[in-house]
């Protein structure tokens, strides 16, 4: 029989190897449990990011919108009202009809101030009017506080950046530009062509058009007016190009500019934004998407090198820390892992118990053997010397030799009786025992048990 610590030894082997391999695949489970979960963050972190870029955009349209839509005439804080389209930037006659600009009296916490930088590099604003212009302004369009206001603006935005630089950051005005070639024989503005327009961003084409449209209305209006106040002026013509609306970085200061030809004449036009007011404002747009969103400015790298620039101005959205909900503890693969682990133990627990159970089972048949081999060991050692003193005559009384026979008779029946349980255990263990049935009184019992 195979000693017992054989079978623990081995049993123990198995279960080591069967743990080690469930251990691994453990590791391995929950390596991409955690892989996955780390991924539906970061995928739920990128989607809220992306929405986030989306909503600041799309609170920066309106306002590139409105800017990229106003007249080239209108940087000037009056502009006669017989000349639209035509010989704007001339100097004004004092016979001449004006209209006051509408930026003379804008005002919006997004845009400190609105300027235009001539062909000789001077920089000047239609809400920082000097000289006989400002005294007209106060008379009843705005105050001397606004101006003096704006005043202030120019001069720290003159400070801030150069003409040459700036009109070198913008695109040629052959590139992305409207033309507005105005003639007085009642022709309309020219609209951009196809391709002129198929170079603009996606964002930008739809402002662009409704750009184009706005002034060609305009450029109506101010067409029949002309007509009405000097009809002898239809020999008069300008020929006016406006460039795309871009945002930038001068040093310190955000822009939104564009390049303005009129005949053949080069100028900027644009706005001072107000970055403190536009940070706050879209980091507040975002706040319950991303509220530790910061912006700061990109001032070299290209839009197309980041995902997290907005297309609307040239800042990066840092989106710092991003709330994710947490993560279910009682996710399929771990629970599977689980139930995996409990199968594994209760199975070792019930091999354990069996091998325990089989173990006992051969002790103790071991011992019943021993037990047995001991009791008939007797009867024949009483056979093999009564039968020897019979054979050799060693007993010659007739009395002895009938004990002796006598003898030998009970230890044969007590012999039988030992066979006869050895054969009925075997049967029991080969679950093949007689099944017959009797009726028996307690005392027959009594007596059978005795034998």
């Amino acid at each position: 029989m195979i000693r017992p610590w054989h079978t623990w030894t081995a049993f123990g082997v198995c279960l080591a190897v069967v743990l080690a391999a469930m251990g691994w695949i453990s590791l391995t489970v929950l390596r991409l449990d955690r892989a996955e979960v780390k991924a539906s963050r970061q995928a739920v972190a990128e989607e809220s990011i992306r929405l986030a870029l989306w909503r600041m955009d799309s609170a920066l349209g309106p306002l590139i919108a409105q800017e990229s839509q106003r007249p080239y005439f209108n940087y000037r804080a009056f502009y006669s009202a017989e000349r639209a389209y035509t010989r704007m930037f001339n100097e004004i006659q004092p016979e001449e009809v004006l209209l006051p600009s509408p930026l003379l009296t804008f005002a919006s916490p997004s845009i400190l101030l609105h300027f235009q930088i001539g062909p000789d590099g001077r920089i000047t604003s239609p809400q920082a009017a000097t000289g006989a212009m400002r005294r007209l302004a106060e008379t009843a369009y705005t105050t001397p506080s606004a101006i003096d206001d704006s005043s202030r603006q120019m001069e720290k935005l003159n400070g801030l950046i150069s003409a040459d630089t700036l009109f070198a950051a913008l695109p040629d005005v052959t590139d992305h530009s409207i033309k507005l070639a105005r003639r007085m024989d009642g022709a309309l503005p020219a609209p951009a062509t196809p391709d002129q327009t198929a170079s603009l961003s996606a964002r930008q084409s739809q402002t662009y058009r409704s750009g184009v449209e706005q002034q060609a209305r305009m450029g109506q209006q101010r067409l029949n007016m002309d007509n009405y106040f000097n009809p002898n002026a239809a020999q008069t013509t300008a020929d006016v190009s406006l460039g795309a609306m871009k945002p930038l970085w001068m040093e310190q200061a955000l822009l939104l500019a564009r390049r303005v030809s009129v005949n053949d004449q080069s100028y900027v036009q644009g706005c001072l934004l107000n970055w403190a007011h536009i940070q706050q404002w879209l980091e507040e747009e975002v706040a319950d998407l991303l509220p530790d969103a910061e912006l700061e400015p990109v001032t070299s790298a290209s839009p197309g090198e980041d995902t997290r620039i907005l297309a609307a101005l040239p800042v990066r959205l840092i989106p710092g820390e991003v709330p994710v909900a947490a993560a279910d503890p009682a996710s399929p693969r771990r629970m599977s892992l689980l139930i995996a682990w409990g199968c594994v133990l209760l199975s070792a627990v019930a091999v354990a118990v069996l091998l325990s159970g089989t173990i006992s089972l051969s002790e103790r048949r071991a011992a019943f053997a021993s037990a047995v081999t001991h009791e008939m060991r007797t009867p024949l050692t009483t056979f093999r010397m009564y039968t020897e003193m019979l054979l050799k005559g060693m007993v010659p009384d007739e009395a002895k030799r009938k004990r002796y026979l006598t003898t030998l008779s009970v230890e044969a029946q007590r012999l039988g009786h030992l066979v006869e349980n050895v054969l009925a255990y075997a049967r029991l263990e080969r679950s093949r025992g007689d099944r017959h049935l009797e009726d028996q009184t307690l005392q027959e019992l009594i007596d059978r048990a005795k034998k």
